[in-house]
């Protein structure tokens, strides 16, 4: 409904003409992206569940709780499901009620939906080898900020030890196409094409020119490593060194600058000079 109660859209069934919900219990509307949290009961045994809409009624997602917390504490799941909570943009909170012949024993429950949450989701599907793995690693990376960074490294983690070099290169290019990305996940790459028999040159200084564009101005270990790589891969261009260098005087500032400065000094002395 609008503000003066007109009514604006329904949601009742998806594409299939199914319905959407058993019995919604609680709605919260996130206001930076327009989707709508449905806390929604599934089934006689009021087991529950959140479905998320997006603003044209598709399915999002739907969070049942983790099968394999549920499995390890004898719990039957989300039970009773009351209350929902958006609490910024990296989680939410489910309140869970206990019914009223439950034991004083017994205590209502609280469900976080967080990075951790998504950590312990992945993990079990890798561990089982789950064919929805890959599916669920793709939602994740459009998660926000606080989540996507670390499970886009994940994602190329898994993807190499299970698919293969050739397509984790695809992966990672796709990956640093889409923002935010993180440094980190650069040096997961490079560390994946250092582990092949022979690391090719071209992909890792590639992959060094992109992480610069990102992250030049901000990091002046990722030059140092840049110089070493350039100075110790048996297909490097010690020459480049030069350019290198004065990229990085030009693009570091303050304290970043002398950093670079002192450490690029022991490394042209001989020392800190590590095998690349």
């Amino acid at each position: 409904m609008d503000e003066t109660g007109n009514r604006v859209r329904e949601y009742e069934h998806d594409s299939n003409n199914k319905p959407l919900f058993s019995l919604p219990r609680r709605i919260v509307t996130s206001t930076s992206n327009g989707n709508i949290w449905v806390v929604d009961l599934y089934d006689k045994s009021f087991r529950g569940r959140v479905v998320v809409l997006g603003q044209a009624g598709n399915i999002v997602q739907i969070y049942t709780g983790h099968p394999d917390v549920n499995f390890q504490t004898n719990d039957e799941g989300m039970m009773f499901p009351y209350s929902l909570a958006l609490s910024g943009p990296a989680q939410f909170y489910i309140g869970c009620a206990t019914p009223e012949y439950s034991p004083p024993s017994a205590k209502a429950k609280l469900f976080k939906e967080s990075l951790e949450v998504w950590r312990l989701l992945l993990d079990f599907c890798v561990t089982c080898q789950s064919e929805k793995t890959e599916e669920l690693f793709e939602k994740g990376i459009c998660s926000c900020r606080q989540v996507a960074l670390p499970l886009k490294e994940y994602y190329l983690q898994w993807m190499y030890l299970t698919k293969g070099v050739q397509k984790a290169r695809t992966l990672f290019q796709r990956l640093i196409q889409t923002k935010p990305v993180s440094l980190q996940l650069f040096y997961e790459y490079m560390k994946i094409e250092n582990a092949q028999a022979s690391s090719k040159i071209k992909l890792l200084r590639r992959a060094y020119e992109d992480a610069t564009m990102e992250f030049g101005n901000s990091s002046a270990d990722l030059w140092l490593d840049f110089i070493k790589m350039e100075m110790n891969h048996p297909k490097g261009q010690p020459e480049n060194v030069g350019t290198l260098h004065y990229r990085a005087i030009n693009q570091l500032d303050g304290e970043l600058n002398q950093q670079f400065v002192t450490e690029f000094t022991l490394l042209q002395t001989g020392h800190d000079i590590d095998t690349f």
